[in-house]
């Protein structure tokens, strides 16, 4: 399946979040949005994405 992620086209073969993730090797913390909206960290494995979602995959950043 195709999805946009962090501005990319990208092919994916799982459809669950976590898988999308384990699949393009997102490892540590950071936080995930579906199409703009923030996604809980316990909503991971239940959260499946479709052909043509919008994935923003943002990690922290120190500083202020």
């Amino acid at each position: 399946m195709e999805v946009l992620v962090n501005g990319e086209t990208t092919q994916v073969n799982a459809t669950h979040l976590v898988e999308v993730l384990k699949e393009l090797g997102f490892e540590g913390d950071f936080a995930v949005a579906i199409n703009g909206e923030f996604v809980p960290r316990s909503m991971y494995a239940e959260q499946t994405l479709a052909e043509g979602n919008q994935l923003d995959v943002l990690s922290p950043i120190a500083g202020g």
